[in-house]
């Protein structure tokens, strides 16, 4: 493994997070929108239940990006450990 593909993987993961605040961010708007206008018990239900999934979702937002950052730090150790194994190995 090379740094190189820990930060294209770091990329990655990063842009899907972003992807998964992208539509959450629209899926919030649309209940939103929707509970504007229902009203009752069933509406009630719904809203809790969507809250209950809304915060697994940011969870899993949040999870992602923290692994983006282990990645990109990953990377940059990987760096490091290789630029002092050179530096040794010529002197």
């Amino acid at each position: 493994m090379q740094s190189e593909e820990l930060r294209q993987q770091a990329a990655e993961v990063k842009a899907g997070a972003g992807e998964v605040n992208d539509i959450l961010s629209r899926m919030t708007g649309r209940i939103q929108t929707l509970a504007s206008s229902w009203e009752g018990a069933a509406s009630a239900a719904f809203q809790a239940r969507w809250q209950e999934w809304q915060v697994g979702a940011a969870q899993v937002q949040q999870a992602m990006d923290g692994m983006g950052i282990f990645l990109d730090e990953a990377a940059r150790t990987y760096e490091e450990t290789e630029d002092s194994l050179r530096a040794a190995a010529a002197r």
